[in-house]
């Protein structure tokens, strides 16, 4: 098995993933987000790449069925339920509705990898979980770091690290790219919040009041459900 990566949502492109096991991350905050919701009984997430799709989406769904959630600029879309804070997708909220979401980077990274063999969902939360996933199916696998606004984010490479040591420790090939993610991996591996407070994206979630939200993030492991994106739709795998 052979480990590779790539840095943005933009990178991704057919042949970047046919084939292969994609592993989605986008920690700060969307693929955090989703983990979580699904954790507290979201019965699937929908990913669009705008708020105008989400609003027509949202029309084909019964009313009270579905939450819209997302942000651009870090912040709530005027006329969606909830932002893209974690913290909001309580059990009370989310449980037995669907999540129509638009992000900045993490939805168009899940989109732009559609053709991928299988299409798993990872933030720190999680990543543990979702590495022995994507190990059980023999194939490559492909690192998708969503990036912030085009460019490389070090929260998602940290994260992408977690992911590519457990692989390695399995017998996996790594890359010269998933090599390097692994290395700023081990360097904060038992400090995942001040890799967080580090990350320029970090820095600016919190100029915009949410130091909670890197908190919780941070959590690395502390929950078990493994996204899978299959038809349009992330949902929990299957134990």
């Amino acid at each position: 098995m052979n480990v590779d990566a790539v840095l943005t949502a933009r990178d991704v492109h057919g042949p970047t993933v046919d084939g292969k096991v994609a592993v989605v991350i986008d920690v700060l905050r969307a693929t955090s987000t989703i983990t979580t919701a699904l954790a507290n009984g979201c019965t699937g997430v929908f990913p669009v790449l705008s708020p105008e799709e989400g609003h027509e989406l949202a029309a084909s769904f019964r009313p009270g069925s579905y939450l819209l959630g997302g942000e651009r600029g870090g912040l709530k879309i005027e006329g969606f339920d909830l932002g893209n804070s974690p913290r909001e997708y309580t059990p009370e909220q989310i449980s037995g509705r669907a999540l129509i979401m638009t992000t900045t980077n993490g939805t168009l990274a899940i989109r732009n990898c559609h053709s991928s063999y299988r299409l798993y969902v990872s933030s720190l939360l999680n990543a543990p979980s979702v590495a022995k996933a994507a190990a059980r199916h023999g194939r490559d696998v492909m690192l998708v770091c969503s990036g912030t606004h085009g460019v490389f984010s070090l929260e998602d490479a940290y994260c992408a690290g977690m992911v590519a040591q457990e692989l390695r420790a399995g017998g996996a090939h790594l890359s010269d790219l998933a090599e390097a993610c692994r290395i700023i991996f081990s360097g904060y591996s038992t400090a995942p919040l001040d890799l967080l407070h580090l990350a320029e994206h970090g820095k600016e979630l919190l100029s915009l009041g949410f130091p909670d939200d890197l908190e919780y993030c941070a959590r690395a492991g502390s929950l078990n459900v493994v996204p899978v994106f299959t038809e349009g739709r992330v949902a929990a795998e299957a134990s």
